[in-house]
């Protein structure tokens, strides 16, 4: 395991990695199933970052944050080979709340977590890597499900989202529940300081993963 100061990120040819949490237990512990995981399935080498820069966000893989994960796919911009333009990235988003999951869960869903992070967003999206990662499209979010989240992330309450998706109060319980339960969620302030990152502080898409 290598430790990488982000404000000097030369560290090319591995996979960047973010710890973002002030439980020091956490983020410690965290480090050392990371790297366990990453060691069995033979990846790259992991540069586990110190230190905290919003303007170099992109140039990590992986980002750890209390309950939740970002992954950083590479995908490629069209222009990219003529033009010398880097290319742009892809962001997942996947709760990770594991509080009532046992050791082996919990490295489970993180070998999923290094398995995604590994590839590049063509691959990735392809259905036979899916299925290989062991992710389940019974368990991610609808459509409904997945705007739910985002107008719930934005402050709106259930009436309100009834009326803007012209769809029952109930149904819209209906959806809400089923989101929480697939994201995994332990109460619904979980979900919404979830949801609230989701609508605010993420891309303009949900890009939510359901482990």
């Amino acid at each position: 395991m290598v430790m990488c100061d982000s404000n000097n990120m030369k560290c090319n040819g591995v996979m960047k990695v973010s710890l973002q949490s002030d439980n020091l237990y956490y983020t410690f512990g965290l480090s050392l199933l990371v790297n366990e995981v990453n060691s069995v399935l033979s990846k790259s080498p992991l540069y586990f970052l110190v230190g905290e820069s919003s303007s170099d966000s992109n140039e990590k893989n992986i980002i750890f944050r209390d309950m939740m994960v970002s992954v950083h796919l590479k995908k490629e911009n069209r222009r990219w080979k003529n033009d010398n333009i880097s290319p742009c990235k892809e962001i997942y988003h996947i709760p990770f709340g594991c509080r009532q999951n046992s050791l082996s869960e919990i490295m489970g869903k993180l070998e999923k977590i290094l398995l995604i992070a590994h590839m590049d967003y063509s691959s990735f999206i392809r259905p036979e890597n899916h299925k290989s990662i062991g992710l389940k499209d019974f368990r991610q979010l609808s459509l409904t499900e997945c705007k739910v989240l985002l107008l719930i992330g934005k402050g709106y309450n259930i009436g309100h989202i009834s009326r803007m998706l012209n769809r029952s109060e109930k149904t819209i319980n209906t959806h809400y529940r089923n989101t929480i339960r697939k994201l995994g969620m332990l109460n619904r302030a979980e979900f919404y300081k979830y949801a609230s990152f989701i609508a605010h502080g993420a891309s303009k898409d949900c890009n939510t993963l359901c482990l």
